[in-house]
Order: structure tokens, then sequence, then C-alpha cells
């Protein structure tokens, strides 16, 4: 910041100063790396003075972190080794600690804790040192007015130029009579506030070219997203771009693929929103409410049926009610209209624990690629916004537009969670009494006439009920239009769970009788399918009968698959199913173990019982996780 450097300038240069001047910023606001990376530099072409040549002395920052601090004579320590380099060497360490143990054998002291106190007041610090005490705000509480007391000695009797790195409104929490304090001590204050943009290009010079590249490309955006979520914490940002460097390095082998780019600008929309709420707001039941939220469609609240009602229900005037979370998420991250924002575990995963799971990361990149190939044919995303944008519309504009899309509809050429939102356009159009057009029973045929064939190429989607628009219960007339849309559409998507459960279950098994163990166990921990019970789908006798004669290595790969598929202590209440099939497996198993004679033991019984201690752990924390 030019004026925090121009100020400083004006201190250094006052011959006689005895006070210090105060650097306020909130913690990780990017304070120390303006210092030693902007202001130091400047510091040391200021000059100080000139000795017995004439030749000039410039300043020079002595920069000392005081974070951590408990004791206050540790000022003193902390101010000597930065004064004198050479002490924070390995050797001169070693050195220390070797005349210090043999001074303790003899019982001579050598540097007690007075003595480096006493050093620093007969070797007085030479008057070109400009003192900078960084993480004031982070010292113990009880030692705090100790040590600004003994750094106002060092402004006052030695008149060093000094200058205090803080957070200020956690100092007037800390000190007792913080204003007097202050007023003996520091005469100017300047705020800092971090500079994201300006950051941001040293930063990023760490990394590797290509990676590099990537993020001067996606500067503006990133700095946009940060700018949207009024957060300006540097630490924040660096967490950020660490932990994408790992999901853009996981995509190497997508790099050839035509949509590459749009996987990573999506993996990155929603990393760095995510991470920004994250380190904000750490309340993981808010966060988990992110799952709901996508600007794949514009929500019905925001379709605008205009100042009337739509079927002339009259509506009392309600006061306006505090926001959700969800919806302040929307307000503030969900205003790119170039950017597709959905939400993706694998990376919320990864910014909790740190822990990535690159296979499911890869199965939604190409979930990605699949959407936007279905999208080159159906114009699905050029459609949407269109009617979401009506009334840019010319009027000659409209009928063939409402022709393409139904005939669109009719042929299925849409995903089936875009039916309900393309349903409640229609309605709009309905309500504006454009080009004469009314909702029939003919229009609802079309439309479940399209689910159908959409039903057939569609997956099942967990969140499906919570992605599609939900009509407002007091517009009883409205809802009464629109609900068999939005519920044929969720029933579509319900009876997908079966046949898609079952038919990946049916995979497991094949996999298991083809002796493909490592397939089985990549199939079991998917993470797509890691909180389906899709062993409910399986009969327990007939994945016994078939390990039974199935290799060792394959029996292995089922027990690690058992490990590997419920990693967590806390195993969810919608996996009982799958609970039970382990439950009368385990019975299967025992029994059979108990009936092998003991001197006919074979490598698969030991295989068998390493089964069977998995699936009692298993249902132990099944147990423990739903005690109540």
């Amino acid at each position: 910041m030019k004026e925090v450097t121009s100020i400083i300038s004006d201190y250094l240069k006052n011959p006689e100063t005895d006070f210090a001047f105060f650097i306020n910023g909130q913690w990780g606001s990017g304070k120390t790396y303006f210092l030693k990376n902007k202001l130091f530099p400047e510091i040391r072409r200021i000059e100080a003075s000139v000795n017995r040549k004439g030749e000039p002395i410039y300043f020079q920052p002595v920069y000392i972190s005081l974070f951590g601090t408990s004791n206050v004579d540790e000022i003193y320590e902390r101010l000597l080794l930065e004064l004198n380099p050479m002490l924070k060497s390995k050797g001169a360490f070693f050195l220390k600690n070797i005349f210090s143990k043999g001074a303790s054998f003899f019982n001579i002291s050598w540097f007690g804790k007075d003595d480096f106190k006493d050093y620093l007041s007969v070797f007085s610090i030479p008057n070109n040192k400009v003192l900078f005490f960084d993480d004031l705000e982070r010292i113990e509480k009880d030692c705090l007015n100790g040590i600004l007391g003994h750094i106002n000695a060092f402004v006052e009797h030695q008149n060093l130029k000094t200058v205090i790195v803080g957070d200020e409104k956690i100092l007037e929490e800390k000190v007792s009579d913080y204003k007097r304090t202050k007023e003996k001590l520091i005469r100017f204050t300047s705020a800092y506030e971090a500079d994201i943009k300006g950051v941001f290009d040293d930063m990023i010079q760490t990394y590797p070219s290509e990676y590099k590249e990537f993020l001067i490309r996606s500067k503006d955006f990133i700095c946009d997203l940060y700018a949207k979520g009024e957060h300006k914490n540097l630490r924040t940002l660096h967490f950020n771009l660490d932990i994408f460097g790992k999901i853009f390095h996981s995509l190497d082998s997508l790099k050839s693929n035509k949509y590459y780019n749009e996987i990573l600008d999506r993996f990155l929309y929603f990393a760095t929103a995510y991470s920004i709420e994250y380190k904000k707001e750490k309340d993981n039941e808010n966060l988990q409410s992110l799952e709901n939220i996508s600007n794949r469609f514009i929500p019905l609240a925001d379709i605008d049926f205009g100042s009337s009602n739509l079927w002339d229900i009259s509506k009392k005037e309600e006061e306006p009610k505090e926001k959700t979370y969800e919806e302040v998420f929307r307000e503030k991250y969900l205003v790119f209209d170039n950017h597709r924002f959905d939400y993706f575990s694998e990376i919320a995963q990864y910014i909790h624990s740190g822990f990535l799971e690159e296979k499911g990361l890869l199965i939604q990149a190409n979930n990605i690629i699949s959407e936007l190939i279905r999208n080159e044919t159906s114009k699905e995303s050029e459609i949407i916004k269109r009617l979401g944008n009506l009334f840019l519309l010319e009027d000659n504009e409209l009928q063939p537009l409402f022709e393409e899309v139904l005939q669109k509809v009719e042929n299925g050429d849409f995903d089936l969670i875009a039916y309900p939102n393309i349903f409640s356009f229609f309605m709009k159009i309905e309500y504006f009494k454009l080009e004469n057009f009314s909702i029939d029973e003919a229009m609802y045929k079309t439309f479940q006439k399209g689910m159908d064939i959409s039903k057939t190429r569609a997956k099942y989607y967990e969140a499906f009920r919570y992605k599609i628009p939900i009509w407002d219960n007091s517009d009883t007339n409205g809802k009464k239009k629109y609900q068999p849309i939005a519920d044929y559409a969720t029933d579509a998507n319900d009876s997908l769970f079966e046949i898609q459960m079952k038919s990946y279950a049916d995979k497991i098994f094949s996999l298991i009788q083809e002796n493909k163990g490592q397939e089985a166990y990549d199939c079991m921990v998917n993470s797509e399918f890691q909180f389906v019970p899709i062993f409910s789908f399986l009969n327990p006798e007939t994945v016994f009968n078939q390990l039974k004669v199935s290799k060792n290595n394959t029996i292995m790969y089922f027990h690690d698959g058992i490990h590997g598929r419920y990693p967590s202590d806390t195993i969810h209440q919608k996996l009982k199913p799958d609970i039970l099939f382990f439950s009368e497996l385990l019975d299967i198993i025992n029994q059979y173990v108990h009936s092998i004679n003991v001197e006919n033991r074979k490598i698969s019984i030991v295989c068998f019982e390493y089964i069977s201690k998995a699936i009692t752990q298993l249902m132990k924390k099944y147990e423990s996780s739903n005690r109540y």
C-alpha cells in the first residue's frame, strides 16, 4: 500500500521520534507479506545517516515475530537472534547448547533469563535499525501489557524507529486500558487491507508453469469470487490455490478432451467459493446444505410473474423472512452468467480432510463431458437461457422458439431434471397471454412423453428433488398446475434408483464370478455409490457360494472392499439394508468356518475369517453410529 509506505518513509526521516507506528489489519490479510516483500525493500533505500567517510548508511528493518511468546523476557532473546543472524545457525545453536550444558556441569551460569536484556542494554542497538514487532495480538494475554512496556523502552529510551503490526480489535479485547497504552506508545495508525489482485501474481510464482498459466487466465474470476464473498484473507487464497493445484493435475488424462477447460472452470468455481465459505463459516450443517445449490436453471423464485398473482389468488403481504444460508450463498456467488456452478462432493471432502478421491473426481469430469456432448445436439443450455431472458426476445422470435422447445420436449432431447424448469417457463408464457398460449392436457402428455424418453438414458440423481423448482405453497392454483410435472419427473428419477443400483450390484457380482478381484474392489469403494445400499440387491447366500469357489485373491479383495467402502467410524442410517445383507453373510460364513475340521484348514478358510472380522467391525461401527 502506497499510503503506508509513504507514512513510514516520513516517520524514518524524522530525526527525533519518541513514538511507535502501528499497522492495523486482520489476521491473514497479508500484513507480513506486505512488510517483507513491499515495505522492507523501500526502507533499505532510505538513508539514515553517513559514516566517517561520508558514505550513506541506510535503514535496516529487523523483523521480530511475537507469535507464541509466553514470557516477557522472550522479546529480548528473539531480538538478539534477529540482530545476530549467526546465532540462528545450527552450528551456533549446537555450541550454545554445549557451553550451556558444560557450564551447568561446573555449576557456572551461561546466559540466564535476564542476560539477553542486559546484553542489549550494554550494547545499544544501532539507530539505523527499524524494529518491526509482528503478531502482537497473538501473544498470551497475561504478558501482553508487559511486552508493550518493553517495546515502549526501545521507543522512549533508545529512540529507535519502531513499527508494531497487529489486529487492533483483538488488542482492545486483550489489553487492559488499551486506549491509554496506545496514546503513550503510538502516534500514528495505518489500516492495512489485503489486496487480493495485488498479491495474486506474486503468490502464484512458485507453482508449476502449466498450472500458473491456468491461474493467470482465471485470475479475474477468482478475485471476483473473493470480492463477492467479501473475503480478503490471503491465507485462504493460498490454501485455495494449493488445493486446486492437486485437482488441476489429477485431470491430466483429459488434457486432449475438447471440454477440458470447461471441466476445470466448473471445478474451480466450486472449489473457490467453497474454500471461502469453509474458512469463514466452518459450520458443517450450512456447508452440507450447499449440495442443493446449482445455477443450471433459474430458480422458480426468481421468475417474475408480475405484481398480481398468476391465477388471481389474493395474497397477504408477508413480513420479510430472514434469509437462509443457501439464499445468502446464492446472492453472493451465483452471479456469473457464463459460469456453471454445481456441487462436487469429492472437492468438498478434499477441502475438509486433505484427501482427494481422484477416481470419483474423474467420474464427475466424465459426467460433465457426457452432458456437454448431449447439449451440443439438444442446445439445452442455450434454450434455457433464451427462455430465462424471455423479454429480451423480439416479437417474431417467440413463436419459433415456442415450437422448437415443444418439439425437443416431446423428443426427449432434454435431461430429465430440465423438464420441470422448462414447464415453469411455459406457465410464465401463459400468464402473460403471449401468442394466446394456454396449458392444456395435450401439453402435459407432451412433457410426460419426453420425460419417458429422457429417463431411458438418465442416471439416478439423489439430490433431484432439491434441484428442481419448488412452487410456493400459498399459490394453490399455480402449484396445482405445476406439481404434476414435478411429481412425474421425480417419480421417474426415483424409479431409476432400483434399476441403476441393481445393475451396479450385478456388476460387482459378475466381477467376483470372473475372479476380477481388483475391479470388484474398485466398484465397491466407488465414491459415487458410497452412500447407496447396493448390497441390498444381492443375495448373501449366492454371494457366499460364489466366493467359496473363487480364488483366494478375489476373496481378499472382497475383504478389502468392505473396509474401503465404509472407511468412516460413522455409518449413515440409510445404509441399513447393506448392514442387513452383511449380517446374513456373516452368519453363513461363521457356520461354514466352524464346520471345517481343524486338520483340513486351508488358506481360503483364513480368508473367510478375515471377512468375518471385517463384517463384525462394520456392524459395531453401525450400531455405535445409530445407537440413539
